[in-house]
């Protein structure tokens, strides 16, 4: 049977300080980001996939997105530390209604061109996602063909390197997640005995 997500240890957050962020993120303006930035990257990979999504459809506001990256700000810096990831990155993402991040494979290519040289038959670079806010109507979450439609604040999750995925809004209220990203070795990732899944690009 496929297993796209594996279930990682829920984290406690401090629903104070993810409120306070999360109203950051409606406060300024300059912190807004979107589905596809045409000057994101010069990486033929990430421009093919941005292309590729221009085709199919994703333009207009419903892409756009709130970002706050954690060299802007340390609420995330106990969560990087509690992942255990080597070189860990971490960001918010926040959602109102109506909005999306569509279909997609993660790139990585800013964790790449940040991170120093590594071995790569030894360790790997991969995302773990958690959910700061209880879930709400309308809100979702996909993997391949696995869908999350409910969780509890704190919940986290990953995914294989190469899994398409995407998430939606499509309720009345926000909807956030924290990526964190970072070094894993190959034998943890292997004991989340997640389906193998070649890259599409």
């Amino acid at each position: 049977m496929s297993k796209f997500i594996h279930r990682l240890p829920n984290f406690k957050f401090n629903k104070l300080k993810v409120d306070e962020l999360i109203n950051l993120s409606q406060k300024n303006a300059n912190l807004k980001n979107t589905f596809i930035s045409k000057n994101e990257s010069k990486d033929p990979i990430v421009q093919k996939q941005q292309e590729a999504a221009l085709k199919n459809g994703y333009q207009g506001k419903q892409n756009d997105f709130v970002q706050i990256h954690c060299s802007e700000n340390d609420f995330f810096e106990p969560l990087k530390e509690w992942t255990g990831l080597k070189n860990p990155k971490a960001s918010i993402i926040v959602k109102t209604p109506g909005n999306m991040i569509g279909w997609h494979v993660d790139t990585y290519f800013k964790f790449r061109s940040s991170c120093p040289e590594y071995d790569e038959s030894e360790y790997l670079p991969i995302r773990f996602m958690y959910f700061p806010l209880q879930h709400q109507n309308g809100h979702a979450f996909s993997v391949e063909k696995e869908w999350l439609t409910s969780w509890e604040a704190g919940t986290g999750i990953t995914w294989h390197p190469n899994a398409g995925h995407c998430g939606t809004n499509c309720g009345t209220k926000i909807t956030a997640t924290i990526n964190v990203t970072g070094l894993i070795s190959s034998k943890e990732f292997k004991s989340f005995n997640l389906t193998d899944i070649k890259n599409p690009w």
